[in-house]
């Protein structure tokens, strides 16, 4: 299933099956966006938001929100088995997305060579 995860509210509700490393670089993404933009914002519209996907069909479907073989990627994390990166969409628009390594696509594992890229764990 693909999530879209607006405020830490929203987070705290979702039963999310990853490890508790990646949920919490997910809640240290969104808290960004949280204390730039409020968490009470229309996080469609002004901010954005994380895009969590499980599967690789949930990978392709993340293409529709961000086409991140085009959109430039700001930063990216490997965090346990899971890929995070970033991508600015606009100037005040941001869209986090995570996946599991082993979906995801070159284009995204090729950026892990870049000077922004961090691994943890």
């Amino acid at each position: 299933m693909l999530y879209k995860i607006g405020t830490l509210n929203e987070l705290n509700t979702i039963d999310l099956s990853i490890s508790e490393c990646v949920i919490e670089k997910l809640a240290e993404c969104i808290s960004i966006l949280d204390d730039a933009y409020g968490g009470d914002r229309d996080y469609l519209k002004q901010g954005g938001y994380v895009v969590v996907a499980e599967n690789y069909d949930d990978v392709l479907l993340i293409k529709d929100l961000v086409d991140y073989e085009n959109y430039r990627c700001e930063w990216l994390d490997k965090v346990s088995d899971y890929i995070i990166a970033m991508y600015l969409l606009g100037d005040d628009f941001t869209i986090v997305v995570a996946m599991p390594a082993r979906v995801a696509p070159n284009t995204i594992l090729q950026k892990t060579k870049g000077e922004f890229y961090n691994e943890n764990n």
